[in-house]
């Protein structure tokens, strides 16, 4: 009677660290690597994409990195996934990633906006005529394959010239300064195209040697033509600042304006009256 209790006092420490040790190497592990020591795609959760992105982020983030191979125990973790998803055309910027203690990776980013289209002529074969290649206010080229043809119609069109092409990929920039013009002006228009009637920005070639910028023009759905001149931020000396440009434009209920980079807009600004 004596001796059976003092038997079991020292068994249960010994079975409860065997089984405890046992229990360990067959689940707890498991479920740690599982957590921690490999970065699965159904733990990243990103910031709520906008409507005019319709592939799938994470995914194609994934597929085009070694995310899989990311440990979360690695103090260098966060900055590795923030690398990776910074390369993702859509994405502007990694604002900042968070791990929770479940294993779970919060990714916050900024996307790009599209807010033209630059038309050109098709070089793949199995596209007959004019292309479009959609791009964000500095020109970069945004994925292709998250618009369709009608999508096109939604949008300011940059019309250049037409040997003009992207130089590289989606994610860099189109390579022509005429385009990186024209996005800058269609970033300041693009939330009025619609009350403004915008259908397309052309560009008026200067002489070979005139290094001014070049002169942007607007192309209303009416089929009207306004010169705008340079692109905001490039005015010329004597030129009216874009924001007087824009408030001349919405001013102008009658359509009448022809040219906008001369000095009559200057008028609309009573600052300068």
């Amino acid at each position: 009677m004596i001796k059976a209790p003092a038997a079991l006092a020292f068994l249960w420490p010994v079975l409860l660290v065997t089984g405890g040790y046992l229990a360990w190497h067959r689940w707890g592990a498991d479920q740690i690597n599982r957590n921690y020591n490999s970065l699965q795609i159904e733990k990243v959760q990103i910031s709520p994409l906008p409507s005019y992105i319709r592939s799938n982020v994470i995914e194609s983030v994934f597929r085009a990195t070694d995310l899989t191979k990311i440990s979360l125990l690695d103090p260098q973790a966060t900055a590795q996934i923030a690398n990776a998803f910074a390369t993702s055309p859509w994405i502007d910027s990694v604002r900042r990633v968070q791990k929770t203690s479940t294993g779970n990776v919060d990714v916050h980013v900024a996307y790009r906006r599209p807010v033209a289209m630059v038309k050109v002529v098709s070089r793949h074969p199995e596209v007959d005529g004019m292309s479009f290649f959609p791009v964000d206010g500095h020109s970069v080229l945004l994925p292709t394959d998250d618009f369709s043809r009608a999508d096109t119609l939604n949008y300011i069109h940059i019309i250049v010239q037409r040997d003009t092409y992207p130089i590289s990929g989606v994610g860099s920039k189109f390579g022509d300064t005429k385009v990186a013009d024209a996005a800058l002006l269609a970033l300041l228009l693009c939330p009025h195209r619609e009350t403004l009637g915008i259908e397309a920005i052309t560009i008026t070639q200067r002489p070979p040697h005139d290094e001014r910028p070049q002169l942007l023009n607007l192309v209303l759905k009416s089929g009207k033509q306004i010169v705008w001149g340079s692109a905001p931020g490039k005015e010329l000396n004597n030129e009216p600042h874009a924001s007087v440009k824009l408030q001349a434009l919405l001013n102008d209920s009658n359509r009448s304006l022809h040219d906008l980079h001369v000095a009559q807009p200057l008028a609309a600004d009573p600052a300068r009256r």
